[in-house]
């Protein structure tokens, strides 16, 4: 068991499916805190229409135990485009949305109970709520309807205008 408060460089690859190689490689510091580590908890989005050269990344705990990242990364070279950090990690995977014009959003939840609408191309925080606890699962979308339970033992139906 790793001691309390140690950190790794947890690595984010692009593996070639073919040949197995690493295309390229982006590492975070993230922590381990009582047993439970950081890094990617969360499944990666990948950006389709004018995000089409992105994937967003949540990265937990880092750079600090409770906090955490969400990283957009250029698909094909691994450089960071941007991040926004967030008071609470996430464990939840980031979604992507689109309006009838293609523009592409990103709805993001985190362990400290946030949920996040979040434009895709300049991490301008549109609007965020608080859903009162843990948010560990990944929001699902269905038109302009988001749904996603909490740890509170609610689950919340939110339209986006």
């Amino acid at each position: 068991r790793a001691p309390m408060n140690a950190t790794a460089s947890i690595p984010i690859w692009k593996i070639d499916a073919v040949t197995g190689e690493i295309v390229w490689q982006k590492s975070y510091d993230c922590y381990t805190q009582d047993g439970v580590s950081g890094g990617t908890q969360g499944t990666l989005a990948i950006g389709k229409n004018g995000l089409s050269d992105l994937i967003f990344v949540p990265v937990a705990r880092t750079p600090d135990p409770s906090s955490g990242i969400l990283a957009a990364l250029n698909k094909h070279t691994g450089e960071v485009v941007w991040e926004i950090q967030t008071q609470m990690y996430s464990w939840s995977s980031p979604v992507t949305v689109y309006d009838q014009n293609g523009k592409g959003y990103l709805v993001f939840c985190t362990a400290g109970g946030y949920m996040y609408f979040i434009d895709g191309l300049t991490h301008e925080v549109y609007d965020h709520v608080d859903l009162g606890s843990n948010i560990e699962a990944s929001p699902a979308v269905y038109n302009n309807t988001v749904v996603v339970g909490t740890r509170g033992q609610k689950i919340y139906s939110i339209k986006l205008t």
